[in-house]
């Protein structure tokens, strides 16, 4: 009387192991997704940011260096004159 729901507890756990097993898998492969999704928008929102940040020191430096050029260029031609 054993022998029979025994076969049948094991084979029927073989089945329910193996879907257990796929939806823990599932499970690690979302959460793992999920982190490298979040890890890379953060990644891409600091260079954002950093971008926003730096964008005025390098605006006012590349404008005073425009016009110290222009002061040198009217200078040489005042010079040649």
């Amino acid at each position: 009387l054993i022998a029979i729901p025994l076969e049948s507890f094991i084979d029927s756990s073989r089945t329910l192991m193996g879907v257990a097993l796929t939806g823990i898998l599932r499970g690690f492969a979302f959460t793992l997704r999920l982190i490298g999704n979040t890890t890379k928008y953060i990644g891409n929102g600091l260079v954002n940011l950093y971008d926003l940040l730096i964008f005025p020191p390098l605006w006012i430096e590349r404008v005073v260096q425009g016009k110290s050029k222009e002061q040198k260029i009217d200078k040489k031609e005042e010079v040649v004159q």
